[in-house]
């Protein structure tokens, strides 16, 4: 069954007169549904929530539109609708959903599932949604076109309309940009003085562009007017005038200057000034008066401005000039000509930016072809009926940047909601507005067009389909162009630079940041430093080479090596050493599949906490659209014998519970948890991967929609959304949490397994100890305990989920280092796993091997495996002998080599045993010998000789163990085939657990408990015999194991699953020892064992077991022990696993 898609239309059922006939069928939950719950019930409507196995809630509506039943209890017509999904837990199964009335519409629920975990949220049963839910604001382009002809926008919900402004800013700039191109001139002259004749004007008009000729203005024209004067009389003159005009963003304002008589085109002295700030916004035609004093003489101006539909085609200019010399009236109109060709008529390829001015020749370390541009750089346009939202791209936590497809720029921008309180939240979001400001229109930013933020500067990057590169300032809200490349710009990524100015502290006066660029189908990409100092834009350009059929996806750069990492549509990773002096600069490191085959969609550097950072390394976080995460240490050395070199090393991987589509990542600033952001299906999902918990869930239509998302690192509310949804733009910005969690959880199944490391000497991890446990819900979780030994106080923390197995977890077991976790499953699952810290994470954890299947069954299960270390020259241990048992009663013996990449496992050795399942495997050495140690569900223990005579293939380093249960071996040699040589009972059925002490080296205890209820001691000793041929057909060893067998019967009431060796002291010299075990069976009784032995006694003769403690535990089906000692060193802490975790505190033995 597929997920509802709301969009579709209602289910509609109508029912007869009857009992027991259903309202309406839909399908809705991916999977089975394990329970409703009604809600809201009225006479007209109720509400259901429904939770099952695809971990969700949903939200159904039942409508009765009469609102009538009839006594006779026939059903009317009534429909059937879904509402909202909620996703607040992870993996399978909701089991459990209650609902608690609080006497309001609001409802709390709270609900339970498989992840372990308990979340609560609040729901409002007569509107179908949580209480708590964001604000939310739609807009259609048709909303914003009919508000600039002064209507209001439609809104979602109960939200008022929100009015559409333009700006006072906007409106002079865009009245200046107007003014620019030709126009047809007629003024009318009347005089009151004979000296000066009354007549017509008819001519032309030009305002053309030029470099401010004084930095103080943004914008300059030199105002050209031409034609001739017919007086009344009858005379016919030539006529010519020339002014400035200027334009000031700062001020508001457009001045008009005389110019020298000498030139015609150097700026004089102030003619007069227009101020748009005094005029009335609403009115159509723009009225701006204007006065200046000539001597004696004063001139009164007044400018129309006739502003329909953002555009200008027309004004007139009156003036009145009255005093002792002067005495006369004259009334201009200008229009456009369509024989003349204008800024209107241009086409996008004509409207590029004006030629910029160089930067001084003083600034070192820039381009010489910086540019300084005027912000309006074409004139405006109608926003007609067609216009359409294009892109997005947000400037801070309430304003956002917006292009059309007709090339327009507006900025959305909503008061602050720092002080909305949640009680009053959907009020105090009534009254709040969202302002829309025209900013420019730039027809090249009309079909496609990027925009990438520039961290809290207030910049923006804005490119189009001609090459340019823009920059939006928040502050004066101007759009200015920086260069233009060859082509239209494919990747566009900016970050800003951290420059230190006195005392080592960031200048924030001076922003300067980078950005990356590259071209639609070239091979050399763009890094661009950009300054801005003295309101002037400076940037130098490095190019860089990336490889044929690359196409960059993302980048970074890390300032404090100079390097630039480009991510690529094809998942590798690229490195680029800036400071080479190459050009083009060619990466120095190309890494592939990072990501598979699947785009790198962002690259972030992990931040350091305290005195995390290492001298040459670096922390990358990439995601991709593999469904992943992935953290990488980046390492780099030069010497003066070597070269800059650069090493990549992939430390930590997550696979994310939604996705494929992952999208970007960010780091919270107060909590440094991760947030994740990505696709599920139609829904934008933000992750808290730290908390594992899913922070805001947007049905937002999918990941091909247009699109901005700025996370609030400041906040634990996930983030602002933008997007665009059949043609109507859509803001999310949520008020908090969608839910809380009262519980996080362990695992959904039962503990099947658990291991843990040894002491762990780490900067990060003083003295730590990591305890691994696996389940049948395919999950390994780490957890860490405070200085390793208060796991009895339940002082742990949950550092990681593995969730790369496909079946239920039978075995861990940790290196002797603490670094490698191995882990096996069913269907010959068998994964080794590097642990390391990683700042800002708990654990750095990553698959690093996977042991392939021998055989052709698939459902053979690894019953049990045990490691052997082998130590290198450099006293390293990065290779292995791992021996396992499978389901299919055979042992196999592989030699594993951590440091090769391509084939890590290597298989030595095979030995069956007969038709019974294996079921325990464990190292064991008795004197100088390694054996394995098997036991199945035939009740017997086997003996596997690794040191037989005729080998075939031979380990010559020493070996040295790293199993669970010791710490030192002898060498060994191993062969391609294996056979057990002893075999002795020690139960009546199946051994489901075993442990070892050594007495002696000669002398071995193994420990057993098995479902028979009983509990087995047996004596291992190693006697010298004469070579004789075995009855497996294999040459003897000349030394032999003798086993001796102590059977507590009835140890437990029933089946005993769980068994550890807590530690051993002398008793009576060297030849009396004591020895704890402790046991947990299924009568959920815990149970310390002391075995005394006596050496100098041979067989079971001198051993004395005593049961120390017997107390209740609540964990069902136990299946798994683990053992710690605590900061006294005084007691044991026993963990029991099962169906559920438990601790239990133990005296050591004095």
């Amino acid at each position: 069954m597929g997920r509802y898609d709301p969009a579709e239309q209602q289910c509609h059922s109508n029912i007869s007169e009857s009992l027991g006939r259903q309202v309406g069928i839909v399908t809705g939950h991916k999977s089975r549904i394990w329970g409703i719950r009604f809600v809201g019930i009225d006479q007209q409507s109720m509400r259901i929530l429904s939770y099952g196995e695809d971990c969700s809630t949903q939200s159904w509506l039942i409508r009765n539109p009469t609102g009538k039943i009839s006594p006779s209890l026939a059903l009317p017509n009534m429909s059937l609708q879904h509402e909202s999904i909620f996703v607040f837990h992870y993996g399978k199964n909701v089991w459990a959903l209650d609902v608690i009335d609080s006497l309001t519409q609001n409802l709390i629920v709270a609900s339970g599932g498989a992840d372990g975990r308990i979340a609560c949220f609040i729901f409002q049963s007569q509107k179908g949604v949580l209480s708590d839910r964001p604000f939310s604001y739609q807009n259609s382009m048709e909303d914003l076109r009919l508000n600039v002809q002064g209507s209001t926008a439609s809104l979602r919900g109960d939200l008022q309309a929100l009015p559409f402004t333009i700006s006072r800013s906007f409106k002079t700039g865009a009245i200046f940009a107007g003014l620019k191109g030709d126009w047809k001139v007629v003024r009318s002259l009347e005089s009151a003085i004979p000296a000066y004749p009354s007549g017509i004007f008819d001519g032309l008009a030009t305002f053309r562009e030029r470099i401010p000729s004084d930095p103080a203005f943004d914008n300059e024209y030199l105002y050209v007017e031409d034609g001739h004067f017919k007086t009344q009389q009858g005379l016919t003159l030539s006529a010519t005038r020339r002014y400035v005009y200027r334009y000031q963003l700062n001020s508001n304002q457009i001045s008009a200057w005389f110019v020298k008589s000498e030139d015609g085109i150097t700026v004089d002295y102030l003619f007069h000034v227009l101020d748009l700030s005094a005029t009335t916004p609403e009115t159509e035609t723009i009225s701006v008066k204007a006065h200046h004093l000539c001597n004696e003489d004063n001139y009164w101006v007044q400018y129309l401005f006739p502003y329909r539909d953002s555009n200008l085609n027309e004004f007139s200019i009156k003036y009145a000039v009255n005093g002792p010399n002067k005495d006369y009236t004259a009334d201009a109109t200008y229009t456009r000509d369509t024989k003349v060709t204008t800024a209107t008529d241009q086409t996008a390829s004509d409207q590029a930016p004006i030629r910029p001015m160089k930067a001084s020749a003083d600034d070192n370390n820039f381009n010489e072809d910086a540019i300084h541009t005027v912000p309006f750089e074409v004139s405006i346009a109608s926003l007609v009926k067609g216009d359409s939202f294009r892109s997005y791209g947000w400037i801070d936590d309430n304003s956002f940047l917006v292009t059309t497809s007709n090339g327009w720029l507006l900025l959305g921008s909503f008061e602050s909601r720092s002080s909305v309180q949640y009680e009053s939240r959907i009020r105090a979001f009534n009254e709040t507005a969202l302002q829309w400001t025209l900013i420019v229109q730039q027809f090249a930013l009309g079909s496609s067009c990027i925009l990438s933020d520039v961290g809290s500067c207030g910049f923006v990057l804005i490119t189009g389909e001609d090459g340019i590169i823009y920059c939006f300032q928040r502050a004066t809200r101007t759009m200015r162009s920086i260069l233009k490349l060859p082509k239209k710009v494919a990747c566009l990524n900016a970050s800003r630079l951290e420059l230190k100015g006195k005392g080592s502290e960031t200048d924030i006066s001076r922003p300067s940041f980078t950005a990356f660029a590259s071209c639609l189908g070239s091979p050399i990409a763009y890094h661009l430093t950009i300054d801005y100092r003295d309101e002037i834009f400076r940037y130098n350009q490095v190019e860089l080479e990336h490889p044929v059929n690359f196409i960059p996806t993302s980048s970074l750069y890390i300032e404090s090596k100079n390097i630039m990492v480009l991510g690529f549509r094809n998942g590798a990773l690229a490195f680029y050493d800036l400071s080479d002096i190459d050009d083009p600069v060619n990466a120095k490191l190309v890494t592939s599949s990072v990501h598979g085959a699947d785009s790198v969609t962002s690259i972030i550097c992990v931040p350091y906490l305290g005195a995390d950072r290492e001298s040459g390394a670096e922390y990358l976080l990439s995601t991709g659209r593999d469904g992943r995460y992935a953290v990488h240490l980046l390492t780099t050395c030069s010497s003066q014998q070597s070269s800059f070199r650069m090493n990549l090393q992939t430390v930590h991987a997550c696979s994310l519970p939604f996705g494929p589509n992952i999208e970007g990542a960010a780091f919270n600033g107060e909590s440094q948890d991760v947030l994740v952001w990505g696709f599920r299906g139609k829904e934008f999902v933000v992750w808290n991967d730290s908390l594992k918990s899913e922070v805001m869930s947007v049905e937002c239509g999918g990941a091909y929609r247009n699109w901005a998302f700025l996370p609030l690192k400041k906040s634990k509310r996930g983030g602002n959304l933008v997007w665009t949804k059949a043609s109507t733009l859509n803001v999310y910005m949520p008020a908090r949490s969608s839910h809380n969690v009262l519980q996080h959880g362990g695992h959904g199944r039962e503990i099947k397994a658990m291991a843990l490391s040894p002491y762990i000497e780490e900067n990060c991890y003083p003295t730590s100890r990591f305890l691994a446990t696996g389940a049948e819900d395919t999950t390994i979780r780490i957890f860490n305990s405070t200085h390793g030994d208060d796991l009895y106080q339940g002082d742990h923390q949950r550092l990681a989920v593995l969730s790369k197995h496909t079946t239920g977890i039978q075995q861990l077991c940790w290196s002797s280092d603490g670094r490698l976790l191995f882990s096996a499953a069913g269907r010959e699952e068998l994964f080794v796993w590097r642990i390391q810290p990683v700042p800002c994470f708990p654990v750095g954890a990553i698959c690093l091997s996977i042991c392939p299947p021998v055989s052709e069954e698939k459902d053979l299960r690894i019953m049990d495996f045990d490691i052997i270390g082998v130590p290198t020259s450099k006293n390293l241990t990065t290779r292995y002998i791992l021996a396992a048992v499978y389901s299919n009663s055979t042992l196999r013996i592989f030699d594993y080599d951590s440091e090769n990449s391509q084939n890590p496992f290597h298989l030595v050795s095979t030995g069956l045993y007969t038709s019974y399942c294996l079921t325990q495997m464990l190292f064991v050495r008795i004197g100088s010998h390694v054996y394995c140690c098997t036991a199945s569900t035939d009740g017997y223990l086997a003996f596997w000789p690794l040191d037989l005579e005729n080998k075939v293939e031979e380990i010559n380093s020493p070996v040295e163990i790293a199993s669970r249960y010791d710490t030192s071996l002898g060498s060994i040699i191993l062969r391609n085939r294996i056979a057990f040589t002893e075999r002795v009972q020690v139960h009546q059925s199946s051994v489901n657990c075993m442990s070892t002490s050594n007495q002696s080296q000669t002398d071995v205890l193994i420990a057993t408990v098995g479902d028979d209820g009983a509990m087995a001691i047996s004596r291992l000793k190693g006697i010298n015999i004469s070579q004789s041929a075995s009855p497996t057909g294999y040459p003897s060893n000349r030394f032999s194991v003798q086993c001796s067998v102590v059977i507590v019967p009835k140890a437990h009431a029933s089946t005993i699953d769980a068994l550890i060796y807590l530690g051993s002291m002398k008793e009576r010299g060297d030849h009396e020892s004591s020895h704890r075990f402790a046991t947990c069976g299924k009568d959920q009784r815990l149970k310390i064992w002391k075995v005394t032995a006596n050496l100098e006694h041979a067989g079971i003769h001198g051993f004395t077991i005593i049961r120390e403690q017997d107390t209740h535990s609540r964990i069902a089906d136990a299946s798994t022990l683990a053992c710690s000692t605590t900061d006294d060193q005084s007691s044991h802490c026993v963990i029991i696993a099962g169906i559920g975790v438990e601790m239990q505190r133990v005296a050591r033995l004095q």
